[in-house]
């Protein structure tokens, strides 16, 4: 009896391990966050090269377009941070801090980041999502001068109020410094 239940329990235990290997296990098929880039495999600056975006500044949130509205896009330069304000309705936004950020470089976002941070303002349910507690985000500085920053990116954001996930693809941003 007790050879038997040694063999039984040895054969739960393997098909349970040969089950785990089978596939990528997926909590939830529709969750904007299986959209996102894989954080274990992260984007390099040739893969930013994929999309391309309108200027001054334009993203997609779960597959939906947003693009600033005209004079919705601002720069500012306060305490070391290039800060970038994104109006793409009457009060939707996307708001990105970033320092130390220098042209041809691709940066991490997300994660608890505080050095290159974002956040989406959602006007439909008041809802703002923040980038530093997603998983996955990146920035790719195409150029950052006196005169202009341009760059392209990527993040997930999680909202602190509901654990509501989003997904930010396709950024870009053409920002004039004034």
């Amino acid at each position: 009896m007790k050879a038997k239940f040694t063999t039984f329990i040895t054969l739960l235990l393997f098909i349970s391990l040969a089950s785990c290997t089978q596939a990528d296990y997926l909590a939830e098929a529709t969750d904007p966050a299986n959209e996102s880039v894989n954080p274990m495999n992260l984007l390099t600056a040739d893969d930013f090269n994929a999309w391309n975006g309108v200027a001054p500044f334009s993203a997609t949130v779960n597959g939906v377009g947003h693009q600033s509205v005209a004079g919705g896009t601002t720069y500012d330069f306060i305490g070391g941070y290039n800060i970038i304000k994104a109006f793409s309705g009457p009060k939707n936004y996307f708001y990105l801090k970033l320092t130390n950020v220098y042209a041809g470089n691709v940066y991490n976002m997300g994660s608890l980041d505080i050095e290159r941070t974002c956040f989406y303002k959602d006007s439909v349910n008041g809802i703002t999502y923040y980038g530093n507690l997603g998983n996955v985000g990146q920035v790719y500085i195409i150029r950052n001068d006196s005169a202009n920053i341009t760059g392209k990116f990527h993040f997930q954001a999680l909202s602190a109020l509901n654990g509501s996930l989003i997904n930010v693809a396709s950024g870009y941003f053409n920002v004039n410094k004034y």
